[in-house]
């Protein structure tokens, strides 16, 4: 309703769907400028899953100078958004072991980082 006379801009074509005022926005307004603006979806539930499965061959460090030593083996992941924000997360370590099977879920939350 912007109009210089007062008139109305808009019209609705239901009476049970009044156009006018509001005191606030709907959650589709706010996703929307949100997603405008690429601003963190704060308040909204979702993750990313990422499944470390198995790594092959690792090098042998553990140990100061016995390569006979097979490592204490982990994996860090790294998610990064379009701002270049990151959050990082490790596995689990499975000792003693260059070729170790993790089989497991490494969760982030949407707007954590």
């Amino acid at each position: 309703f912007f109009s210089k006379n007062g008139a109305a801009t808009l019209q609705s074509k239901s009476s049970s769907h009044p156009i006018g005022p509001s005191s606030d926005l709907t959650t589709y307004d706010i996703l929307t400028v949100n997603r405008m603006y690429r601003c963190p979806a704060k308040g909204v539930k979702g993750k990313l899953t990422v499944t470390a499965l198995k790594g092959y061959r690792f090098p042998n460090h553990d140990g100061c100078c016995f390569s006979s030593v097979k490592s204490d083996s982990y994996m860090k992941i790294t998610a990064v958004d379009a701002d270049g924000h990151s959050v990082t997360r490790s596995s689990k370590v499975i000792h003693n072991d260059n070729s170790p099977t993790w089989n497991q879920d490494i969760e982030f939350g949407v707007g954590e980082w």
